[in-house]
């Protein structure tokens, strides 16, 4: 933190004094619902949330609350809870405000996840060419056809 020129602050103090709070941790039962209607009446009504970690940090309905009463200034997400904003009815108006900017997310692109996926794929090759059977997880069909060229 001292090489970034970075005070540590507490939690109230972090959500009154940014101009911009970015979530990027971890959900667990101590960070649901970490961004209420508590946590968004601390912010600056001018004060940004970007939420790219997990949708479950923010409750949905405190968020619309806040972003349509002008309690904050903004929000930028690219995760929701559930995954699609429009099974969510908060969700669902909150992506239609015109201070909210959306996003798909992407988290599957780190070092990590492409090790994995390469990993998952090679595993998949190796099965089918020393068993002879399809992979066991998704559909494989070809361009334009509905119809499934291998049966599990």
């Amino acid at each position: 933190m001292d090489a970034y020129g970075v005070t540590k602050v507490e939690w109230n103090t972090l959500l009154s004094s940014s101009d911009a709070v970015l979530l990027h941790c971890d959900l667990s039962g101590e960070t649901s619902g970490l961004i209420d209607a508590s946590a968004l009446g601390r912010m600056k009504p001018t004060a940004l949330l970007i939420n790219a970690a997990r949708g479950a940090l923010v409750d949905s309905r405190s968020l619309h609350d806040a972003l349509h009463g002008g309690s904050i200034g903004g929000a930028g997400l690219d995760v929701f809870h559930p995954e699609n904003p429009h099974d969510d009815p908060w969700y669902a108006k909150v992506v239609q405000l015109p201070n909210v900017v959306v996003s798909s997310h992407r988290a599957f692109l780190s070092a990590e996840a492409l090790r994995s996926s390469r990993r998952r794929t090679a595993e998949a090759i190796f099965d089918v060419l020393t068993t002879g059977r399809c992979p066991r997880v998704g559909v494989v069909t070809a361009p334009g056809d509905r119809r499934a060229l291998c049966d599990n």
